[in-house]
């Protein structure tokens, strides 16, 4: 028997491990999120796995105390104390799992915290018979959404700017104009660092980079640690023009007309049959809509018809095209796809702006998509 089995037989875990799979169902789940037979016996050496025959029910006491944030950049709006109920995980029927609850005293929890997922009605429905309110949504690197429901816990309200996934401002520009200049500079594209870069379909070159260079296309805070150690020097790179900067006139024109502060601005382009998997962009903990956060401006050159972004919300997805010569701002800390299905390349100009007051007021004024 391997050590991690913590003494429990590997056919007993697997049986568990298998009711919670087919609880959680074939939902977009990272590497830490779907339950292994190492988590459960983690979880039943530890005592916080309670079980009927039609339920599992993952539950803890909070030994401390500790801040409840939300999906935007890790602001805490919330509180629990030690002695809370925390439900982590559900497999089964809401009202078997109730009973599980109520034999580890959870009506009479002053404090209650169970994040389920947001589209589960099994989960909904437990929330909903332990009288626990839905306050606020996580969202993880592999971008899976939770819902956090909670009961004895005061929340801060939520920034109104924060909500939009997508939204398009009241600014326009020339993107026939900006397009052409492009076409003609004919940029030596770089292919994006990414995991969600289907088929090296993901391309840029930056007007404004960290440390200055045209071909460095990728913010070091976001980067692995790998990549951290073989580029030390990324740490004292600053935000700076490049050289297309003043090679590229009018789109540099277009992004200092966006009246804010810029961190990077780059071209990014999508080519025929390009993909961009379903992703969040969590890991960047400078983004934000908050003074002195940075907001990410999609201002798109060519976009064919076949070219479509969805944004996941709670509600579900909505499905865009991003019309060129529109402003665009995009939470990228949400999940969001891009599939390109024409013969024709879809080229943007993304800013990353820091966010002012004007650009406060401009995603006031936006239109909200979705």
């Amino acid at each position: 028997m391997a050590k991690w089995q913590r003494g429990y037989p590997l056919e007993g875990l697997r049986a568990l491990t298998q009711r919670f799979s087919e609880h959680d169902g074939p939902r977009n789940m990272g590497a830490f999120t779907a339950v292994k037979e190492r988590t459960v016996a983690d979880w039943l050496a530890a005592g916080r796995l309670h079980a009927l025959d039609s339920a599992l029910v993952v539950m803890r006491r909070a030994k401390t105390g500790r801040q409840i944030d939300d999906f935007v950049g890790g602001a805490p709006r919330g509180r629990y104390e030690p002695g809370a109920l925390l439900i982590d995980k559900l497999a089964g029927p809401a009202a078997s799992a109730l009973e599980l609850l109520d034999q580890a005293g959870a009506a009479g929890a002053e404090q209650v915290v169970f994040v389920g997922w947001w589209d589960h009605q099994q989960d909904s429905d437990l929330a909903r018979a332990l009288g626990l309110t839905a306050n606020a949504v996580k969202v993880r690197a592999s971008s899976e959404m939770l819902t956090v429901w909670t009961r004895g816990i005061d929340w801060e309200p939520v920034n109104e700017l924060d909500g939009p996934a997508l939204a398009r401002l009241p600014l326009e520009f020339d993107a026939a104009q900006l397009l052409a200049e492009v076409e003609a500079q004919e940029p030596g594209w770089q292919q994006h660092y990414s995991s969600y870069n289907k088929r090296k379909s993901w391309t840029a070159v930056s007007l404004r980079s960290y440390g200055g260079d045209w071909q460095q296309i990728v913010k070091p805070a976001e980067m692995s640690r790998a990549w951290k150690a073989e580029h030390p020097e990324a740490r004292r790179w600053k935000p700076q023009p490049t050289e297309l900067w003043d090679q590229l006139p009018e789109c540099a024109r277009a992004a200092g007309a966006l009246g804010t502060p810029l961190e990077r601005v780059r071209l990014m382009r999508l080519a025929p049959g390009g993909e961009l998997s379903r992703h969040a962009d969590i890991t960047d903990k400078d983004a934000g809509t908050a003074l002195g956060r940075t907001a990410r401006l999609h201002l798109p050159l060519h976009v064919p018809a076949e070219c479509t972004t969805t944004t996941w919300q709670v509600d579900g997805p909505t499905i865009s095209r991003l019309e060129p010569g529109a402003v665009w701002y995009l939470d990228t800390r949400k999940p969001h796809a891009v599939w390109n299905r024409a013969a024709e390349a879809r080229t943007h100009l993304v800013v990353d702006a820091v966010v002012s007051r004007e650009l406060q007021r401009l995603l006031q004024l936006g239109e909200v998509i979705g």
